[in-house]
């Protein structure tokens, strides 16, 4: 749904419990995707291979304005992956990463 989405602006996924294995099915979905930009997939089970995926989407994706992935478990390789994902990406201008127990 969402690479053919030509509507949705703003996409919620907030509190759904989601893991390491939803974030690489969202996340490649995500890249191709001209139409989102919020995205709020806080408060979920995201862990270190969920952060390598969200930095690969932050690299590719440039219609995302804001992201919101906080209280999550993004740490370790995971949290350098989206910051060197977001190295490059100069559109999104909102992020909130708290309460992961970044390291």
């Amino acid at each position: 749904m969402l690479r053919a989405n030509q509507t949705i602006t703003d996409l919620n996924l907030r509190g759904n419990i989601f893991t390491d294995a939803a974030a690489e099915i969202i996340c490649d979905a995500m890249r191709d995707n001209q139409t989102v930009t919020r995205l709020d997939m806080s408060h979920n089970e995201f862990g270190a291979r969920a952060g390598t995926f969200i930095g690969q989407f932050l690299y590719s994706n440039f219609k995302l304005a804001y992201l919101d992935i906080s209280w999550n478990k993004l740490r370790g390789d995971g949290a350098k992956a989206i910051g060197t994902g977001l190295r490059d990406n100069a559109h999104l201008t909102q992020l909130n990463i708290s309460w992961n127990a970044l390291d």
